[in-house]
This record gives structure tokens, C-alpha cells and sequence, in this order.
């Protein structure tokens, strides 16, 4: 299993180190083509849409601090279906390439993909949004129109129907010219697995699939047979935008630049297909740290969507289930004032901003290690960045186990505690759970009944639940994160097993894990 991640690492770094031997290093224009903020207001994924929440609530201004402070030479701001950010920007006189990232459709697959398009203007924009709906009409008149575009993170796709058919991707590999083969959220195996896919993609094996399929691979493409890397952060919080991106080659690039304007340069480039990926290596930290600061700014920023809008909004009933045990544990940590104080310095801790002093000293002397794991990420954002991923994913794994320490240390005395108050009742922890009974008559709710008085069914859980709030809930949240993040890992498994398996290569290694419960004694399971 290690020789598989350092063959990864060692191949993905050789591959950058080939890439920059492509053009002369002053000719170069730095970008990240691929970055969000706060008008990707419409997000794709179906709990988002129900809850009524945006991709991300990251001013344009703080992205595009964030973009000059990594160095990038010209700025694009590639927001879900529309330009309005770089629209903004260009009317405040900043120089920026149009750019958007469109969510398409695959009619004859039934599966939804991301493009991204540069370099176009209002009038064609309400045309791409037209469309998207069906990706073979978009891609013609991008062609036609001489808009380029990139598949985004192309083994990352969007069905209800499991892994999409081989078939999907040979067919879809004739309609683009760029693919991004660095995406800065997903892992080091999902990057060089697309890498591999194209470098097995030559001129025979396109016109190959050309024939099977019958498509004029020209009325896609204007380069059919040129497949060219590309690479962007994909950011929705501003932290990594910029770290992960691509260089656009632009011969006599600094005598150019005295009379042209950057963007022009930039989408020259793209359309001549001069482009090389940057990034690092990376497995689930970078989407992490990502998804925790986004849980966390919805716990900020929410707003109850409405119960109406919950129950009759497009989605199965288990999607409606979640979202209303989502909706109310957001409420619940609104409530609490110190998990709502930690969620607000971790987010400024993250974007590089220390609390003040008087802010420090407000902290329970129990909290402050945790607390100063997360000042210590505002400070290596300014100083250290080469090392932000790593050390911002070891203070959340600190922090994740400072908090469960707390939190599992107070309920261990508080279960003591009842156990010993109730010792003539035969207490356990059975019975305690059994307090936690709903009524199921809706009445019981309108009229309750008096409660029964003994001890054991008259359990005070205010009492109980004393100091528990804030370790639980700011555990919660990290963990809901860290599920997320390795759902959507996993989840790309079986596909990119299958590309494993159809190129030959970085094929994962097969692990068993033995699970047996042993004979007659009901303790659960052994391994």
C-alpha cells in the first residue's frame, strides 16, 4: 500500500517536472483556471439546493486577494453558469478573463458533467446557459465560436445511476481538446488516473472511437487530436486558490505584454492549447479542510429554509430526512454562544486572521488548547504557506481529539454520577436510553400528560447534558466534514478501478480485512 502512494507521489511529481521543460519559464502567465465565490449561489448537490444554501459566502474581493497573494499573473473567477463576479471586477477597471463553469448535460447517458469556458461575452453566455442542457449542442457552438473550454475534474461526475459505462468516457473523449488533469480537491490517484486515460488516447484509438460512434470529431473540436492538461484549485473558500492551477505559454510574452492586456494573452494560450498544470500532492486533506470551513460558515450563515420548502422540494424521502436533521442541529448549534465563538475564530483562524487578545482571554481555561491549535493555523497562513495543508490538517486532527477527550471525560462522570443516584433501581445505560422515548401521537405534543415522578423515568437531561453542548457539537461538525470528504473519495473508487484496469495502470492493491464475532459469549465482534 505505501509503495502504491510513493509510486503516485513520485510519478505525479516527475510528470510536473516534465511539464515545465514544455516553454521558457519567462513566458509564463500564472492562473488558476479553475476557482469559486459567493455567486456560485446555486450549488449542484441536491442537500444544498434543499437547504437553501450557497457554494460559498467568499467575497470576490478576499478571493482575489488570496489569487494576487499566490502570484497569479491573470484573474478568472469560474462561478456555476455565470460571469457576474468577473463582470464586477472588470467594471471596478481590474483586468480579468471571463470564465464560468457550466453544469452539462449528457442526454444519452443521463449523467451531468462540469465544463469550463473562457474568453466569451454576455450575449454568448445566454446562449452556453441554453445549452448546457444537452452537451454535444454546447461543445458545436463553443467550437464555432472559438470558446475554450475544459472538461472539469472529468472522473468526477454527477448520476444516480452508479458508476457510468467506459463507453461514456471514449465517447465523451472526442468532444474536448483541454481536460483538467490537476483539480486541487481531488485526490493524487483521481489526478493521474485522467493523466494515464490520455496519454492512452492517440490518434488511432480517437479515430477508433470516432468511427464506432459516428461523430465528426471536427465539429467538437478544432484540434480533435490535441489533448492538453490543464489544472485549477477548484476553491470554494478562498485558501487554496491559486496553489493548484496552470502556466499559459505566450511567446515574447513580456514585450507583448506592454501593449496587450493579459486576459488576451491568457486566452490566446488557451485556445492554442499552450498550457501547463501546477499543483502537489494530494489524498483527502486539501477537500477536508475545504468542506469543514464550509459546514462551518453554514452554521454562521444559516437561515431556516422553511419546512414547506423542505417537504415539497425535489428529493427522495431519505434526502428530506437528512435535511431536516440538518437543518435542526444548525439551529441547535446557532444556539449555543461557545461553539458559535469557535466556529467564527476557527473560520478567521483559517483565512489567516488572529483573534485579538481580548478574544484569547474570553476562553474557559478548559478550551484553550483547542482554541490555540486553531490560532496556530492563522499563523502558519501567514508565514508558513508552503506547509498550510499539512499543518492545518494535523490541528484538525488535534483539535478532533482534544474534543473528544472533553466530551467522552464529562460524560463518563455525568453517567457515573445517575448510575450511583439510581443504584436502587437497577440503572443502566438501557434505561437511560429509553428516556429518550418520542411519543408517536402527535396530541401528546398539544396536550402532554403529567410525567411519571420516579426517578428513573424523570431523568433531568438538562442536567445531564451540563457542559456537553460545545465538545459535542464542534465534534459534530468536524466529523461530518471528514465523512464527507472520504464519501466523496470512496465513492470514486470503483471508477477508478476501472480505469485501472482499461489503461494498465496505478492499479489500487486489494486488501482483505477478516471480521469473526467469537462463540457464545455475545461481546460483539473480533478481529
Amino acid at each position: 500500500m505505501i509503495e502504491f502512494y510513493e509510486r503516485l507521489k513520485n510519478d505525479f511529481n516527475e510528470f510536473l517536472e516534465n511539464q515545465k521543460k514544455k516553454y521558457p519559464e519567462d513566458e509564463l502567465l500564472k492562473i488558476d483556471l479553475h476557482c469559486h465565490d459567493y455567486n456560485s449561489d446555486v450549488p449542484d448537490e441536491l442537500l444544498g439546493r434543499i437547504l437553501n444554501v450557497p457554494e460559498t459566502w467568499l467575497k470576490t474581493d478576499a478571493l482575489v486577494n488570496e489569487l494576487d497573494g499566490n502570484k497569479c499573473d491573470v484573474i478568472t473567477i469560474t462561478n456555476h453558469n455565470n460571469t457576474r463576479s468577473c463582470y464586477e471586477l472588470l467594471e471596478k477597471g481590474r483586468d480579468v478573463l471571463t470564465g464560468a463553469e457550466f453544469s452539462c448535460f449528457v442526454p444519452d447517458y443521463n449523467i451531468g458533467i462540469h465544463v469550463l469556458a473562457y474568453g466569451f461575452n454576455h450575449k454568448q453566455e445566454s446562449v452556453l446557459n441554453k445549452l448546457r442542457k444537452n452537451i454535444y449542442q454546447f461543445q458545436e457552438y463553443t467550437c464555432r465560436e472559438n470558446i475554450p473550454t475544459i472538461w472539469a475534474h472529468p472522473l468526477y461526475h454527477y448520476t444516480s445511476n452508479g458508476v457510468p459505462p467506459f463507453d461514456f468516457f471514449r465517447k465523451l473523449v472526442l468532444l474536448f481538446e483541454r481536460f483538467e488533469v490537476i483539480n486541487g480537491q481531488r485526490d493524487t490517484w483521481q489526478n493521474m488516473m485522467v493523466k494515464a486515460w490520455l496519454e492512452k488516447t492517440d490518434k488511432k484509438t480517437l479515430d477508433s472511437y470516432a468511427a464506432e460512434f459516428e461523430i465528426d470529431i471536427f465539429r467538437y473540436c478544432r484540434n480533435p487530436y490535441l489533448k492538453v492538461f490543464a489544472g485549477g484549485s477548484d476553491s470554494h473558500i478562498g485558501l487554496f486558490a491559486g496553489v493548484t492551477g496552470s502556466y499559459l505559454h505566450v511567446p515574447r510574452l513580456k514585450e507583448r505584454l506592454r501593449a496587450e492586456k493579459g486576459s488576451d494573452l491568457a486566452l490566446e494560450a488557451l485556445r492554442n492549447g499552450r498550457i501547463i498544470p501546477f499543483g502537489s500532492v494530494n489524498n483527502s486533506e486539501k477537500l477536508t479542510i475545504a468542506l469543514l470551513d464550509y459546514v462551518f460558515q453554514i452554521a454562521m450563515n444559516y437561515k431556516d429554509p422553511g419546512l414547506i420548502r423542505l417537504l415539497l422540494h425535489k428529493g427522495t424521502t431519505r434526502d428530506k430526512i437528512i435535511s431536516l436533521i440538518a437543518s435542526n442541529g444548525f439551529s441547535e448549534v446557532q444556539r449555543h454562544k461557545t461553539t458559535m465563538h469557535f466556529i467564527k475564530l476557527f473560520h478567521d483562524c483559517l483565512m489567516g486572521v488572529s483573534p485579538s487578545f481580548a478574544k484569547k482571554l474570553m476562553v474557559p481555561r478548559i478550551y484553550k488548547p483547542i482554541f490555540r491549535d486553531a490560532i496556530e493555523m492563522a499563523e502558519t497562513n501567514r508565514s508558513r504557506k508552503e506547509d498550510i495543508v499539512q499543518i492545518y490538517h494535523k490541528s484538525i486532527i488535534q483539535i478532533n481529539e482534544k474534543l473528544n477527550k472533553i466530551l467522552f471525560s464529562r460524560l463518563n462522570k455525568k453517567l457515573t454520577v445517575y448510575f450511583n443516584e439510581n443504584k436502587g433501581y437497577n440503572a443502566n445505560i438501557n434505561t437511560l436510553l429509553s428516556g429518550f422515548e418520542l411519543p408517536s401521537v402527535i396530541r401528546a405534543y398539544i396536550e402532554p400528560e403529567k410525567p411519571d415522578i420516579t426517578d428513573l423515568n424523570n431523568i433531568d437531561f438538562r442536567k445531564l447534558f451540563d457542559g456537553l453542548p460545545f465538545p459535542f457539537f464542534a465534534l459534530s461538525l468536524i466529523l461530518s466534514a471528514t465523512y464527507a470528504s472520504s464519501r466523496a473519495m470512496y465513492n470514486t473508487r470503483p471508477l477508478l478501478s476501472l480505469f485501472a484496469k482499461e489503461t494498465g495502470n496505478y492499479v489500487h492493491p486489494e486488501r482483505v480485512l477478516w471480521l469473526s464475532d467469537t462463540f457464545d459469549d455475545n461481546n460483539g465482534v473480533s478481529m
